[in-house]
């Protein structure tokens, strides 16, 4: 339950204002997002700045998360 705790918690503030927080804690939001409430992590990638591309496209395709893994590798480069 304590996940689940710290993702309603860490999305309430990315909701507020994504700005604020942390690299280390997007990134964290980022894997709960993955493992407990998958619908949000897109918008949370597209929204937020600060945080690791590298461990987000890592968690998404160990989740088989195409359409995010789509994203984070256009958005890293790697189509162009």
């Amino acid at each position: 339950k304590e996940p689940q705790s710290l993702l309603r918690y860490g999305h309430s503030l990315f909701q507020k204002d994504s700005t604020i927080l942390t690299k280390d804690f997007i990134t964290k939001l980022i894997s709960l997002y993955a493992e407990y409430d998958p619908k949000n992590l897109m918008q949370c990638l597209k929204t937020a700045t600060n945080y690791e591309p590298e461990e987000a496209l890592r968690l998404c395709r160990e989740k088989n998360m195409h359409p995010e893994v789509v994203f984070l590798m256009g958005n890293m480069g790697y189509y162009k």
